[in-house]
């Protein structure tokens, strides 16, 4: 279903505060949907609250410099963001939390995203960046 995290093609781990990069490549026949996640062992604030901020994307075309986007993300604003979400009790949490996508076509060159996170409100205290690869059936047939 689009909107949930679909079958995993990438992961890299994620430094809070850092440039983190992954690259992948779909190899496929076609086009695909390919999401990119933030994959977070997080902690509340004192509030109740977790905002994962910073600036991030993926190049548009194979080679191209990737996208630097501003990217805000708080679990009880923006809950469609905030997927496959368990909470580990005392305001820990896992989720999905889903930061850009690409619409591609198969190649065998890769593509290249960067993401700077940071909690600004609550605590990291673990994460990867992760592409899932969704593909319709009228994406398989476009070639």
């Amino acid at each position: 279903e689009r909107g949930e995290p679909a079958e995993e093609g990438a992961r890299a781990p994620l430094q809070e505060g850092r440039p983190s990069g992954i690259s992948f490549i779909w190899d496929g026949v076609g086009y695909a949907f390919n999401d990119v996640w933030v994959v977070v062992e997080g902690e509340e604030s004192e509030a109740g609250r977790f905002v994962l901020e910073g600036v991030g994307g993926c190049a548009e075309w194979r080679g191209a410099a990737p996208r630097e986007e501003a990217i805000r993300r708080s679990r009880d604003e923006d809950s469609w963001y905030f997927k496959r979400v368990e909470s580990a009790g005392e305001g820990r949490f896992k989720a999905w939390v889903k930061v850009g996508d690409v619409y591609t076509r198969a190649s065998v060159e890769p593509i290249r995203c960067v993401y700077t996170l940071e909690a600004s409100e609550g605590r990291v205290r673990s994460a990867s960046v992760v592409v899932t690869r969704l593909q319709r059936p009228s994406d398989f047939i476009a070639n």
